[in-house]
């Protein structure tokens, strides 16, 4: 099956972008019931923190291997031909709840730092405290590089 593309540009880059219209692969797709979190699971844990750092993971549904014997139903038509992904790409419907668990199999030891898919928020007691905080979180990020 060959998805439509149509180039995205993105508001703070001068990239663009191919995206694919997965609408006919998504609706044949079981949906992955994995738990996106609201920001009322953890505001109570943010009391009485001083240091705030918040972190977007650029391309971070990238970082997420497509099994390949699943390639080819990524497949989209540009004009420069035939592009099937390797890596999940934004528009499947299982990207985001699928990017959550894998962030927070990365996260779950860390209790100073709350996940949102690709959005991390660091909250620490003072300074010194937050860049412990942060070194420990981005050599865990590099661990798991995929």
């Amino acid at each position: 099956m060959l998805h439509l593309c149509t180039w995205y540009l993105k508001k703070d880059s001068i990239e663009w972008r191919p995206v694919g219209d997965y609408r006919a692969l998504n609706a044949q797709t079981i949906k992955e019931k994995y738990p996106i979190p609201g920001i009322a699971d953890f505001t109570s844990e943010l009391y009485g923190k001083q240091i705030f750092s918040h972190i977007d993971l650029i391309k971070a549904y990238h970082q997420i291997p497509i099994n390949p014997s699943d390639v080819h139903k990524t497949a989209i038509c540009t004009p420069f031909g035939l592009f099937e992904s390797l890596r999940m790409q934004f528009g499947l419907c299982n990207a985001s709840s699928t990017f959550q668990h894998f962030i927070d199999e990365v996260t779950r030891d860390l209790p100073f730092v709350y996940a949102f898919v690709d959005d991390l928020l660091v909250a620490s007691d003072n300074e010194p405290q937050h860049l412990e905080h942060l070194e420990i979180l981005f050599s865990k990020l590099k661990e798991y590089k995929r």
